[in-house]
Protein backbone atom coordinates (compact mmCIF):
# COMPACT_ATOMS: atom_id res chain seq x y z
CA UNK A 1 0.00 0.00 0.00
CA UNK A 2 1.50 3.53 -1.08
CA UNK A 3 -1.19 6.07 -1.08
CA UNK A 4 -4.23 6.61 0.41
CA UNK A 5 -6.62 9.19 -1.40
CA UNK A 6 -9.21 10.76 0.32
CA UNK A 7 -11.87 12.98 -1.11
CA UNK A 8 -12.90 16.00 0.84
CA UNK A 9 -15.91 18.56 1.00
CA UNK A 10 -15.13 19.45 4.68
CA UNK A 11 -18.79 18.12 5.40
CA UNK A 12 -19.18 16.85 9.03
CA UNK A 13 -18.74 12.79 6.88
CA UNK A 14 -15.57 13.95 5.56
CA UNK A 15 -14.09 15.45 9.10
CA UNK A 16 -14.83 11.79 10.61
CA UNK A 17 -13.57 10.01 7.46
CA UNK A 18 -9.92 12.31 7.63
CA UNK A 19 -9.63 10.96 11.27
CA UNK A 20 -10.40 6.95 10.22
CA UNK A 21 -8.25 7.26 6.90
CA UNK A 22 -5.20 9.08 8.97
CA UNK A 23 -5.09 6.32 11.47
CA UNK A 24 -5.34 3.74 8.46
CA UNK A 25 -2.75 4.99 6.53
CA UNK A 26 -0.45 5.02 10.15
CA UNK A 27 -1.13 1.59 10.50
CA UNK A 28 -0.11 0.85 6.68
CA UNK A 29 2.69 2.69 6.88
CA UNK A 30 0.68 4.78 3.51
CA UNK A 31 1.11 8.31 2.33
CA UNK A 32 -2.45 10.17 2.73
CA UNK A 33 -3.26 12.39 -0.10
CA UNK A 34 -6.20 15.25 0.03
CA UNK A 35 -8.52 15.91 -3.30
CA UNK A 36 -10.47 18.95 -1.34
CA UNK A 37 -13.63 19.21 -3.70
CA UNK A 38 -14.14 22.38 -2.97
CA UNK A 39 -12.44 25.76 -2.06
CA UNK A 40 -13.44 27.42 1.73
CA UNK A 41 -13.43 31.30 1.32
CA UNK A 42 -10.66 31.63 3.72
CA UNK A 43 -9.16 29.35 6.25
CA UNK A 44 -10.95 29.23 9.20
CA UNK A 45 -11.93 26.70 12.22
CA UNK A 46 -12.70 23.00 11.78
CA UNK A 47 -16.44 23.66 12.79
CA UNK A 48 -16.65 26.49 10.27
CA UNK A 49 -14.94 24.92 7.68
CA UNK A 50 -17.82 21.88 8.50
CA UNK A 51 -20.56 24.55 8.10
CA UNK A 52 -19.47 25.86 5.47
CA UNK A 53 -19.01 22.50 3.20
CA UNK A 54 -22.55 21.57 3.87
CA UNK A 55 -23.49 24.28 2.40
CA UNK A 56 -21.61 24.25 -0.66
CA UNK A 57 -20.28 20.56 -0.94
CA UNK A 58 -23.06 20.01 -3.98
CA UNK A 59 -22.49 23.73 -5.63
CA UNK A 60 -21.61 23.63 -9.78
CA UNK A 61 -18.70 25.99 -9.03
CA UNK A 62 -16.57 24.09 -6.67
CA UNK A 63 -13.57 22.81 -7.32
CA UNK A 64 -10.14 21.84 -6.45
CA UNK A 65 -7.86 23.93 -4.45
CA UNK A 66 -4.62 23.44 -2.25
CA UNK A 67 -5.60 24.06 1.37
CA UNK A 68 -4.07 22.85 4.85
CA UNK A 69 -6.67 20.58 6.18
CA UNK A 70 -3.97 19.08 8.61
CA UNK A 71 -4.13 22.37 10.58
CA UNK A 72 -7.90 23.14 10.19
CA UNK A 73 -7.98 19.36 11.69
CA UNK A 74 -4.72 19.76 14.20
CA UNK A 75 -5.03 16.14 15.83
CA UNK A 76 -3.59 15.01 12.89
CA UNK A 77 -0.16 16.70 12.61
CA UNK A 78 2.78 14.22 12.84
CA UNK A 79 0.52 10.91 12.19
CA UNK A 80 2.51 10.57 8.37
CA UNK A 81 2.61 12.80 5.45
CA UNK A 82 -0.39 14.19 4.65
CA UNK A 83 -0.51 15.67 0.51
CA UNK A 84 -3.05 18.07 -1.01
CA UNK A 85 -3.68 17.76 -4.65
CA UNK A 86 -4.08 21.49 -5.91
CA UNK A 87 -5.74 22.42 -9.39
CA UNK A 88 -2.85 21.42 -11.22
CA UNK A 89 -2.21 18.30 -9.91
CA UNK A 90 -5.60 17.15 -11.13
CA UNK A 91 -6.32 19.31 -14.23
CA UNK A 92 -6.08 17.70 -17.47
CA UNK A 93 -5.76 13.83 -16.09
CA UNK A 94 -9.01 11.37 -16.09
CA UNK A 95 -9.57 9.46 -13.16
CA UNK A 96 -7.31 6.39 -14.48
CA UNK A 97 -4.46 8.24 -14.92
CA UNK A 98 -4.72 10.11 -12.09
CA UNK A 99 -4.57 7.24 -9.97
CA UNK A 100 -1.85 5.89 -11.82
CA UNK A 101 0.58 8.83 -11.59
CA UNK A 102 0.30 9.27 -7.84
CA UNK A 103 -0.14 5.00 -7.11
CA UNK A 104 -3.08 5.72 -5.37
CA UNK A 105 -4.24 1.81 -3.77
CA UNK A 106 -7.17 3.21 -1.61
CA UNK A 107 -10.07 5.92 -2.09
CA UNK A 108 -11.71 6.75 1.09
CA UNK A 109 -15.06 8.85 1.18
CA UNK A 110 -17.18 9.79 4.53
CA UNK A 111 -20.48 9.35 4.18
CA UNK A 112 -23.90 9.38 6.75
CA UNK A 113 -25.00 6.01 6.36
CA UNK A 114 -24.47 3.17 3.12
CA UNK A 115 -28.32 4.05 2.56
CA UNK A 116 -26.77 7.57 0.74
CA UNK A 117 -26.67 7.56 -3.05
CA UNK A 118 -23.09 7.91 -4.10
CA UNK A 119 -22.13 11.11 -5.52
CA UNK A 120 -21.25 11.63 -9.07
CA UNK A 121 -17.24 11.98 -8.43
CA UNK A 122 -16.89 8.46 -6.26
CA UNK A 123 -19.31 6.72 -9.08
CA UNK A 124 -16.80 7.49 -11.65
CA UNK A 125 -13.82 6.64 -9.86
CA UNK A 126 -15.77 2.75 -9.22
CA UNK A 127 -16.65 3.00 -13.32
CA UNK A 128 -13.36 4.09 -14.80
CA UNK A 129 -10.32 2.76 -12.51
CA UNK A 130 -9.80 -0.60 -10.38
CA UNK A 131 -9.27 0.82 -7.51
CA UNK A 132 -11.71 0.64 -4.95
CA UNK A 133 -13.31 3.24 -2.55
CA UNK A 134 -13.74 2.69 1.02
CA UNK A 135 -16.99 4.30 2.17
CA UNK A 136 -17.03 5.39 6.08
CA UNK A 137 -19.86 6.16 7.66
CA UNK A 138 -20.07 8.55 10.52
CA UNK A 139 -20.97 5.47 13.40
CA UNK A 140 -17.56 3.64 12.08
CA UNK A 141 -14.87 3.95 15.09
CA UNK A 142 -11.58 2.85 13.88
CA UNK A 143 -10.51 0.62 16.61
CA UNK A 144 -7.98 -1.51 14.29
CA UNK A 145 -8.88 -4.23 11.21
CA UNK A 146 -9.45 -7.62 12.78
CA UNK A 147 -11.42 -9.45 9.93
CA UNK A 148 -12.32 -8.27 6.81
CA UNK A 149 -15.49 -10.44 4.40
CA UNK A 150 -15.91 -10.34 0.64
CA UNK A 151 -19.32 -10.55 0.10
CA UNK A 152 -20.23 -12.68 -3.30
CA UNK A 153 -22.19 -15.00 -5.16
CA UNK A 154 -18.91 -17.09 -5.90
CA UNK A 155 -19.78 -18.18 -9.30
CA UNK A 156 -19.38 -14.21 -9.69
CA UNK A 157 -16.07 -14.05 -7.91
CA UNK A 158 -13.57 -11.65 -9.46
CA UNK A 159 -9.60 -12.69 -8.92
CA UNK A 160 -8.52 -9.03 -8.90
CA UNK A 161 -11.25 -8.48 -5.65
CA UNK A 162 -9.72 -11.45 -4.14
CA UNK A 163 -6.11 -10.55 -5.03
CA UNK A 164 -6.70 -6.65 -2.95
CA UNK A 165 -8.42 -8.69 0.27
CA UNK A 166 -5.67 -10.69 0.61
CA UNK A 167 -2.77 -8.64 0.18
CA UNK A 168 -4.41 -5.92 2.28
CA UNK A 169 -5.21 -9.12 5.08
CA UNK A 170 -1.75 -9.69 5.37
CA UNK A 171 -0.72 -5.85 5.97
CA UNK A 172 -3.37 -5.29 8.15
CA UNK A 173 -2.69 -9.05 9.90
CA UNK A 174 -6.31 -9.31 9.46
CA UNK A 175 -8.70 -12.46 8.90
CA UNK A 176 -10.42 -12.42 5.26
CA UNK A 177 -13.85 -14.26 5.25
CA UNK A 178 -15.52 -15.42 1.72
CA UNK A 179 -19.46 -14.87 2.39
CA UNK A 180 -21.25 -16.69 -0.51
CA UNK A 181 -24.87 -15.68 -0.65
CA UNK A 182 -26.60 -17.11 -3.61
CA UNK A 183 -27.80 -13.74 -6.66
CA UNK A 184 -31.45 -13.17 -6.92
CA UNK A 185 -33.23 -15.74 -9.16
CA UNK A 186 -30.35 -18.36 -9.48
CA UNK A 187 -30.27 -21.98 -7.55
CA UNK A 188 -28.39 -22.07 -4.24
CA UNK A 189 -25.34 -24.48 -4.68
CA UNK A 190 -25.13 -27.96 -2.74
CA UNK A 191 -22.22 -27.13 0.02
CA UNK A 192 -20.19 -28.91 -1.17
CA UNK A 193 -20.21 -27.03 -4.78
CA UNK A 194 -19.86 -24.06 -2.63
CA UNK A 195 -16.47 -25.08 -0.76
CA UNK A 196 -15.18 -26.28 -4.63
CA UNK A 197 -16.08 -22.46 -5.49
CA UNK A 198 -14.33 -21.16 -2.31
CA UNK A 199 -10.73 -23.08 -2.73
CA UNK A 200 -10.97 -21.93 -6.54
CA UNK A 201 -11.82 -18.27 -5.77
CA UNK A 202 -9.36 -17.66 -2.62
CA UNK A 203 -6.41 -19.29 -4.71
CA UNK A 204 -3.04 -20.07 -2.77
CA UNK A 205 -2.39 -18.44 0.63
CA UNK A 206 1.17 -18.16 0.51
CA UNK A 207 1.46 -15.60 3.83
CA UNK A 208 -0.30 -17.85 5.63
CA UNK A 209 -3.72 -15.63 6.14
CA UNK A 210 -6.47 -16.76 8.67
CA UNK A 211 -9.00 -17.73 5.79
CA UNK A 212 -12.37 -18.63 6.50
CA UNK A 213 -15.56 -19.72 4.29
CA UNK A 214 -18.92 -18.51 5.12
CA UNK A 215 -21.97 -19.86 2.94
CA UNK A 216 -24.94 -17.85 4.30
CA UNK A 217 -28.37 -19.16 3.04
CA UNK A 218 -30.05 -15.86 4.30
CA UNK A 219 -31.20 -14.79 0.67
CA UNK A 220 -32.07 -11.49 2.56
CA UNK A 221 -29.30 -8.56 1.99
CA UNK A 222 -29.82 -7.03 4.84
CA UNK A 223 -30.26 -9.74 7.06
CA UNK A 224 -27.32 -11.60 6.09
CA UNK A 225 -25.10 -8.30 6.28
CA UNK A 226 -26.10 -7.39 10.05
CA UNK A 227 -25.06 -11.48 10.73
CA UNK A 228 -21.68 -10.92 8.74
CA UNK A 229 -21.24 -7.34 10.84
CA UNK A 230 -22.77 -8.34 14.23
CA UNK A 231 -22.32 -11.90 14.66
CA UNK A 232 -19.57 -12.72 12.75
CA UNK A 233 -17.74 -9.51 13.84
CA UNK A 234 -16.50 -8.41 10.30
CA UNK A 235 -15.19 -5.08 10.21
CA UNK A 236 -14.90 -4.47 6.77
CA UNK A 237 -17.31 -5.41 3.96
CA UNK A 238 -16.04 -5.63 0.43
CA UNK A 239 -18.69 -5.82 -2.81
CA UNK A 240 -18.40 -5.49 -6.03
CA UNK A 241 -19.77 -2.19 -7.30
CA UNK A 242 -23.42 -2.42 -8.85
CA UNK A 243 -23.72 -6.11 -8.76
CA UNK A 244 -25.91 -8.26 -7.50
CA UNK A 245 -25.69 -7.83 -3.55
CA UNK A 246 -24.35 -3.98 -3.33
CA UNK A 247 -27.58 -3.75 -5.76
CA UNK A 248 -30.08 -5.32 -3.23
CA UNK A 249 -28.32 -3.67 -0.13
CA UNK A 250 -28.55 -0.36 -1.98
CA UNK A 251 -32.06 -1.35 -2.58
CA UNK A 252 -32.80 -2.77 1.12
CA UNK A 253 -31.68 1.13 2.31
CA UNK A 254 -33.02 3.27 0.30
CA UNK A 255 -36.84 1.84 0.56
CA UNK A 256 -36.71 1.51 4.33
CA UNK A 257 -36.02 -2.31 4.71
CA UNK A 258 -33.23 -1.45 6.66
CA UNK A 259 -32.43 1.51 8.78
CA UNK A 260 -28.76 2.75 7.11
CA UNK A 261 -27.32 3.11 11.15
CA UNK A 262 -27.62 -1.08 11.22
CA UNK A 263 -24.75 -1.00 8.65
CA UNK A 264 -22.28 0.47 10.64
CA UNK A 265 -18.90 -0.34 9.12
CA UNK A 266 -16.87 0.52 6.68
CA UNK A 267 -18.01 -0.58 2.90
CA UNK A 268 -15.29 -1.05 0.26
CA UNK A 269 -16.83 -1.32 -3.49
CA UNK A 270 -14.79 -3.21 -6.39
CA UNK A 271 -14.95 -2.15 -9.61
CA UNK A 272 -15.97 -5.10 -11.41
Amino acid sequence: MNNILLLNDFSAEAEHAFTYAQKLAQTLQANLLIWNLIEPVSRQSAPALVAAGRETANSTDAYITQTLLNQAYPDGVGLGTITHFTKKDTEGFTLHELVQKHQVNLIIKGTGSHGHALDKLTSQFLRKTLCPVLLVPQQAEYIGIKQMVYLTDLRYCRAHITGYLKQIAHQLNAGLAMAHITAAKLPEPETTYALTLYRQAIGSNSNQLNLSFQHITEPCINKAADVLINALHNNWLAMAYGKHHHNALSTACATGQQKPAEINVPLLLFNC
